[in-house]
This record gives structure tokens, C-alpha cells and sequence, in this order.
């Protein structure tokens, strides 16, 4: 029932911003473009993602965070390689206002994991919707995380949260 006034909330609240997204799905319909899991792809993703959310005019770049971590391993075999575990510093520096625009910072395995890569943007595009459209006399909602992932599925962009919301590791 919370999550259901939440969300309805969201739609209120942003729903003239937001107008009416597609529900955007993980295939070829909605993201043509190749994929090789560097910068450039990670770049051409994320605009499509923001086309797809109604946020093409807000400039948004990828930085990464600690690339020598790329270089840990390259079997895969330690698990570093796979889908990541986030820590609360990366979730923290995930996102930085650059004044006239923002930079989603990305660690090197989420890049060099599709589903990862795809929700941690989708939530990153969220995050960035709602920090450009509140204010000081209307903050965002507590807790945080909730609201981001509402809007996020309120933009269109759910099923990529639902995807990478099951992402597991063999050792």
C-alpha cells in the first residue's frame, strides 16, 4: 500500500515533467546501437537511455571510478569480472554535479556487465530527474532510494531496474 501511494505520489508530483514514457525493454527495438563495453558504447547507451526518459537535454557524462580495478582480473574467476557489488562509497560518488550538467560515475564492472550497467544508468537517470526538478521548499521524498526507483519506473526505464535487480555470481 506505501509503495502504491508512493509511487502515485511520484506521478503527481512529476507527472507533467515526466509525460508519457514508453516502457522501455532490453532489446534491439530500443537500443540498435552496438555494444562493446567501452567508453563510446557506454556514452551512445546512455544517451539512448536518456532519449527513452525524456532527459536528452540535460548533459550528463560517464566518468569511471578507480579503472585500475579493471585490471584485477581477467579470468573472472575472482568474481571481479562479474556483475559488481556496489559499496556504499561508489553509491555515494555515483553521481556529481558538475554546475552546468552531471557525471555518472560508473565502477569497470559495471561497464563490462550489460544488466549492471543498463539498471545502475537507469537509476543514475532517476536520481538526476529528481535532483533537476525539486527544490529547497519541495525536497525529495525519504527514504531516497525509494523515490529514485519510482521515478526511474515512472520514466520508463523499470524493466531495466527489474533486470538488474537479480544479478548473481558464480565463484
Amino acid at each position: 500500500r506505501d509503495l502504491v501511494q508512493r509511487y502515485a505520489s511520484v506521478l503527481d508530483r512529476f507527472g507533467d515533467d515526466i509525460g508519457r514514457r514508453p516502457m522501455v525493454l532490453p532489446n534491439g527495438k530500443f537500443f540498435p546501437d552496438a555494444f562493446t563495453g567501452d567508453l563510446p558504447s557506454v556514452g551512445r547507451l546512455l544517451r539512448r537511455m536518456q532519449e527513452h526518459a525524456g532527459m536528452a537535454d540535460i548533459p550528463i557524462q560517464i566518468g569511471v571510478v578507480d579503472p585500475d580495478e579493471a585490471e584485477a582480473c581477467g579470468s573472472g574467476g575472482c568474481g571481479s569480472c562479474a556483475a559488481p557489488n556496489v559499496s556504499p562509497q561508489m553509491a555515494a560518488a555515483r553521481l556529481m554535479d558538475l554546475g552546468d550538467g552531471w557525471r555518472i560515475n560508473l565502477s569497470p564492472g559495471e561497464v563490462h556487465h550489460p544488466v549492471s550497467l543498463t539498471a545502475a544508468l537507469a537509476r543514475a537517470l532517476g536520481h538526476i530527474f529528481l535532483l533537476e526538478e525539486t527544490s529547497a521548499e519541495r525536497p525529495i521524498d525519504e527514504p531516497l532510494e525509494v523515490t529514485v526507483e519510482l521515478t526511474t519506473v515512472a520514466l520508463g526505464l523499470g524493466t531495466l531496474l527489474l533486470a538488474g535487480s537479480y544479478v548473481y555470481q558464480k565463484s
